[in-house]
């Protein structure tokens, strides 16, 4: 992608219509969970696993901006919104992979 998102961003990568995981990053940090040699971690990180899965389904995840143009701080603090806002699947309350819980704490598993 020659056009990266402004400065830092958040971004969704989705399942069809459903959020999997919510990050941030700068330049293609969203697009490289995509990539062919982060499927060898398929075996102990969820997200990886279930983009393992789809395709294996025959269906591409897909890549949603939902903010740009932040600074680092408005960065994470969008991100960890966003992961309370839709929930995770470790805590039961939502459809994301993230592993953490970011309002709730560094380390703190959801």
């Amino acid at each position: 992608m020659s056009n990266w998102p402004k400065g830092h961003y958040v971004y969704a990568i989705m399942d069809g219509g459903d959020p999997i995981y919510i990050g941030k990053g700068t330049k293609g940090r969203a697009w490289n969970h995509l990539t062919s040699g982060m499927m060898d971690r398929a075996h102990y990180m969820p997200l990886y696993a279930h983009i393992k899965e789809m395709r294996e389904a025959g269906r591409e995840p897909e890549v949603l901006i939902i903010k740009d143009d932040l600074n680092e701080q408005e960065g994470y603090a969008s991100e960890a919104a966003m992961i309370e806002l839709v929930g995770t699947q470790g805590a039961g309350t939502g459809t994301l992979c993230n592993l953490d819980s970011p309002l709730r704490g560094a380390g703190v598993r959801s």
